[in-house]
């Protein structure tokens, strides 16, 4: 009884938060990013990571819809 709501926590809500915050805040840093008034490479850069950090949380959260 304990170790299936020990895994429904971690692997099932805690997991989802932390997705959602990760999405939050990847799609907050490419909205300042390419917003910039001086396009640097260093923006382009930190864009494109924030862009391919989001694909795992999206891939996440979509298992986690199906189950």
């Amino acid at each position: 009884m304990e170790a299936d709501w020990f895994q429904w926590l971690t692997e099932g809500f805690l997991l989802m938060v932390l997705g959602v915050i990760g999405l939050v805040g990847n799609t907050c840093s490419m909205a300042l990013f390419a917003r910039q008034r001086i396009q640097r490479v260093f923006h382009h850069l930190l864009l494109l990571l924030a862009i391919f950090d989001a694909r795992p949380n999206l891939t996440t959260l979509k298992s986690l819809d199906e189950n």
